[in-house]
């Protein structure tokens, strides 16, 4: 297994339509260009992600199980 360090350091940004997703200051952030549907934002919200009207997106500390659910629970869905 990769520790968080070295997952932020090979990680590249993944984009989707209206949005990207990225690990900055040791969270994983979701940026959306449009608001999501109340049911996308339900889902995001019920994974562990909150609003962060600092940096105006979605964002969770950065774990493997963060990880994880980003990529195999969300993005399929913000896709």
């Amino acid at each position: 297994m990769l520790n968080r360090i070295e997952t932020k350091e090979n990680f590249t940004d993944i984009e989707f339509p209206n949005g990207r997703i990225t690990i900055e200051d040791d969270r994983i952030k979701i940026f959306n260009d449009e608001k999501p549907e109340k049911e996308i934002i339900e889902l995001i919200k019920s994974n562990g992600f909150r609003w962060s009207p600092f940096w105006k997106c979605w964002c969770r500390k950065h774990t493997e199980n963060a990880m994880h659910v980003t990529k195999k629970i969300l993005l399929p869905k913000l896709q």
